[in-house]
């Protein structure tokens, strides 16, 4: 790609690969925890207790459980609940 040894100065290498002059000087930082603390990274995974309903949180029963399975898509027939 560009090769800072080469007689062709960087700005001709740069212009023929279509490159912009300040992509190829950037050299990247590492970041500290407390730089991405700052920032407000963080991993993605699931974290402790996530199964368990919060406080307050409202159960709402399963309306269907004792209805047969006769068909497809019943239209709400005989469920008493809507009926």
């Amino acid at each position: 790609m560009i090769d800072r040894a080469d007689p062709l100065p960087m700005t001709q290498q740069c212009r023929i690969l279509a490159l912009s002059r300040s992509s190829v000087y950037y050299q990247p930082v590492p970041l500290s925890d407390r730089d991405l603390e700052l920032m407000g990274i963080c991993a993605l995974y699931p974290k402790r207790r996530t199964s368990l309903p919060g406080g307050g949180h409202k159960i709402y029963p399963y309306l269907l459980r004792d209805l047969p399975v006769e068909r497809a898509n019943p239209d709400r027939e005989g469920c008493p609940e809507w009926e």
